[in-house]
């Protein structure tokens, strides 16, 4: 009898908290559950333009709707501040990466500072990792950030 209560009382509480689960999602507004990229650029790198073509194709086909990306040309008047803005947020920021482009931030999760023909696939299965709560991929470390203030 006790053993059948038991699991009744479990079967119970793991539905309040499925529920509970489901019921804070849909309190988030749609902005805060979409998927924020920002991609830093300057106009006079190659490895910008490339980022700029190839990260969005690759994140509207993983993500579709729920991604946002914006492109921030820092030669842009304020764009600057808005980039130094970001990387002073950054605790551990090593001070040879400022002013080092590309720089993709994943808003909520990290910044990868440059940019290789293969990043554009491994930020993909690095948001898809902190999104599971996984750890993140060793391929893009020496490159990533993620301690924010």
């Amino acid at each position: 009898m006790y053993a059948i209560l038991k699991k009744r009382a479990l079967i119970i509480s793991s539905i309040i908290c499925l529920l509970i689960t489901w019921g804070c999602s849909n309190f988030l507004s749609e902005d805060e559950q979409l998927l924020r990229i920002e991609i830093y650029s300057i106009e006079c790198c190659p490895l910008c333009k490339q980022a700029k073509e190839e990260i969005p194709k690759k994140l509207k086909s993983e993500f579709g709707d729920s991604v946002v990306i914006d492109i921030i040309d820092v030669d842009e008047k304020g764009n600057h501040k808005k980039y130094n803005e970001l990387i002073n947020s950054i605790n551990n920021f090593n001070e040879k990466d400022k002013n080092k482009f590309p720089l993709i931030n994943v808003n909520k999760f990290f910044v990868i500072v440059g940019y290789d023909y293969y990043y554009d696939v491994e930020i993909v299965n690095d948001i898809i990792r902190m999104i599971k709560g996984n750890h993140l991929g060793k391929r893009l470390e020496k490159v990533r950030y993620i301690e924010r203030d």
